[in-house]
């Protein structure tokens, strides 16, 4: 079966079909015994349209005396050639619309201390792939206090594999990032950002062609207080001929909102190991798990996934106790995290 359509009435396949170039793809589903394809069974993806669009889809089954690699349109007898009309309906229950090529799927926050130490990462994640749903925070942020780090911020679509920093790069003259953070964070810059009012300090690193800034790399310094906690937020907005000096977090449209919590700020990270200071138990365990790190520290976060990388639950660690009554029996996978540290992992089975 070979078919053909408009190039706009599908999101997948690609393309227009394979009726001029047998090669073109089509997503087939079954296939003879010499794994060439048949085509009473396919896979489509409709498009996202805003309004509702009509078009043709035209089906053509050949059938060969000798079907090969190369068989086409253009060879064998043709068995029927048909159009069906179709249309794409802009349901009011659908959800909205997402382009493949812009949609942000990862954030990621990347922590370097200017004068060395820890590099400290943090992401946010799209949890199901292409849909409506939110980016999910996987994590919060721990710095060590009274430290310069430089933070840049990548971009990634994770569908088309796609690093979306350098498109923003490339447009940088549309495209800026505002922040808003706790006042008690950071003493440099001071304030609360540049979210609610545009002349909130935030140290920029990176400029556009005029002159103004973006926002992929900023500098912070923590204060040198102990017990910090606050949030840190980041607003990337598309700003394409507006973007200007008065131009603020209320002027084009916004592709990124995202607020982070910021635990404790410790002093030093970087001789702390966590396979040795850290016991998970019981294992199997049945209601609750109980995680011990020898008195050393006095706050942790944990983040409880299952088997297909899923967050299920994520918690500060106050009493070193994660309740697990909720959760079906099976195999499940803890990370703890402590002042910034890269996660220790371990298998943990549910009885």
């Amino acid at each position: 079966m070979f078919f053909g359509w408009d190039e706009d009435l599908f999101d997948a396949p690609n393309g227009d079909g394979n009726l001029d170039l047998s090669s073109d793809p089509v997503q087939y589903i079954d296939f003879d015994g010499s794994s060439r394809p048949v085509g009473l069974e396919t896979d489509w993806i409709t498009a996202c349209v805003d309004t509702d669009f009509r078009s043709d889809l035209r089906l053509v089954l050949k059938g060969y005396e000798e079907k090969s690699d190369t068989s086409t349109i253009a060879s064998g007898t043709t068995m029927f050639d048909i159009t069906f009309s179709m249309q794409i309906d802009d349901a009011p229950d659908a959800p909205p619309c997402e382009n493949e090529e812009e949609i942000i799927t990862d954030v990621i926050l990347i922590w370097r201390p200017v004068e060395g130490g820890k590099v400290i990462e943090v992401r946010a994640v799209d949890p199901d792939g292409p849909g409506p749903l939110d980016l999910e925070i996987s994590s919060p942020i721990e710095l060590a206090r009274g430290t310069t780090y430089q933070l840049d911020i990548k971009l990634l679509n994770s569908i088309s594999g796609e690093d979306l920093t350098e498109e923003v790069n490339e447009e940088s003259d549309e495209h800026q990032l505002y922040f808003e953070f706790s006042e008690q964070i950071f003493s440099d810059p001071v304030g609360t950002g540049n979210v609610v009012s545009n002349s909130g300090v935030v140290n920029y690193l990176d400029s556009d062609e005029n002159g103004l800034p973006v926002g992929l790399s900023t500098k912070w310094t923590t204060r040198d207080d102990n017990g910090m906690v606050g949030t840190f937020r980041i607003i990337l907005k598309h700003q394409p001929d507006q973007k200007a000096a008065s131009s603020d977090v209320n002027t084009g449209s916004t592709d990124l909102d995202l607020t982070w919590s910021v635990g404790n700020l410790v002093t030093d990270a970087s001789d702390i190991s966590l396979e040795s200071e850290i016991l998970i138990y019981p294992n199997p365990a049945s209601d609750l798990l109980f995680i011990d790190h020898e008195g050393k520290l006095t706050r942790a976060f944990a983040t409880l996934y299952d088997m297909y990388g899923r967050v299920l639950k994520h918690e500060t660690l106050y009493n070193k106790i994660v309740d697990i009554s909720a959760f079906k029996p099976g195999y499940y996978l803890i990370e703890v995290e402590m002042q910034g540290q890269p996660m220790m992992r371990k298998w943990v089975i549910k009885l």
